[in-house]
């Protein structure tokens, strides 16, 4: 029987385990930024967010920016308050960001090249359906990770 987080199926006292939590905790410490940032700018995308420069809006722009900065700091701040498990959180993520990147990803990029190209033969079509449809394999295997990461 072992842990879902493989560190912990090794020896507290085993020096080589110690530093790879401690290169773990630090990883996850000195990435937040990146990962925020990440976040920060998809929110900015999602509701559409004028852009630095674009004119006389760029006053509100800044400010609405570094409001909702403090906003999200302050909802990130609360989950990680409750989180006491990081082996959860990263085991989740990682059951459904491998799903994305192996899975979906590509078959979107495939999916935007073909309907890129425009007149396409009839072959391309097909596999650009068939991937399309490969996303719904995606979804469920990202469902799955994370539901047995949960477990």
């Amino acid at each position: 029987n072992t842990a879902g987080f493989v560190l912990n199926n090794y020896s507290p006292s085993d020096p080589l385990a110690g530093a790879a939590r401690a290169a773990v905790a630090l990883s996850v410490a000195l990435t937040y930024p990146i990962a925020f940032l990440g976040l920060r700018d998809g929110t900015l995308d999602l509701i559409s967010v004028v852009e630095e420069g674009e004119g006389e809006e760029e006053a509100w722009s800044a400010f609405f920016v570094d409001a909702l900065s403090v906003a999200l700091l302050c909802g990130v701040t609360v989950i990680a308050a409750n989180v006491r498990d990081l082996a959860v959180l990263l085991s989740v993520g990682g059951g459904t960001f491998s799903a994305a990147v192996a899975a979906a990803f590509p078959a979107l990029m495939f999916r935007a090249v073909v309907k890129e190209k425009g007149d396409h033969p009839g072959w391309e079509r097909v596999e650009a359906d068939a991937a399309t449809g490969l996303l719904g394999m995606a979804f469920a295997l990202g469902l799955a990770g994370a539901y047995l990461s949960l477990q």
